[in-house]
């Protein structure tokens, strides 16, 4: 009879707008968007009334819990890097890191480190791409590049579904050792 026919509700302002259920069948929809890194879980009680003279009420809470995607890009704690080397240093010697952190939960928040092969010489340089330490890859000579910095590109990224990546500006200088010498014009 009427007392099995049942109708769905949440009281009122329970569902902090974030979610509908269909009154006749229970189904329950997301009417916002969740965010992992905002919140986890959310719980919502839900009423179920009856047609029954009186109608009989009963309730339970609704637990939603979020799962984490990758939606988050990783995020360069500088704005830029510039860091210093002297010439002549051999091959992995130690120049400098760059750092990034990512929001979301892992396994999405491991970041790794690359040069972006379309800006500047990368050969002269190794990254790391676990820590984002920055190596020579062979001996530098300053006067081979008029004195001019090295202009890079690195990217973070994270290796989700959906790779979030960012990058970061990084000039390295080469600094002059007194290693020519002089020439006299007459």
């Amino acid at each position: 009879g009427r007392n099995r026919i049942l109708s769905y509700a949440f009281p009122e302002g329970a569902d902090r707008g974030m979610i509908i259920i269909n009154p006749s069948t229970g189904i329950i929809r997301a009417h916002d968007v969740f965010d992992y890194e905002t919140e986890q879980i959310y719980e919502f009680p839900v009423i179920a009334i009856d047609r029954g003279a009186p109608p009989q009420t009963g309730t339970t809470t609704l637990r939603l819990t979020i799962i984490d995607s990758n939606d988050e890009a990783p995020h360069f704690v500088r704005r830029s890097y510039k860091f210093e080397v002297e010439e002549n240093q051999p091959e992995y010697t130690f120049i400098g890191k760059v750092s990034a952190s990512d929001t979301d939960a892992a396994p999405f928040n491991v970041v790794k480190y690359a040069f972006d092969k379309h800006y500047g010489d990368t050969s002269a340089f190794h990254i790391d791409e676990n820590t984002g330490d920055i190596s020579t890859a062979k001996m530098l000579d300053r006067e081979k590049k008029n004195g001019e910095a090295y202009h890079l590109v690195v990217v973070a990224f994270n290796d989700g579904y959906k790779q979030m990546k960012s990058s970061v500006n990084t000039s390295i200088c080469v600094l002059d050792q007194n290693d020519n010498n002089p020439v006299m014009d007459f």
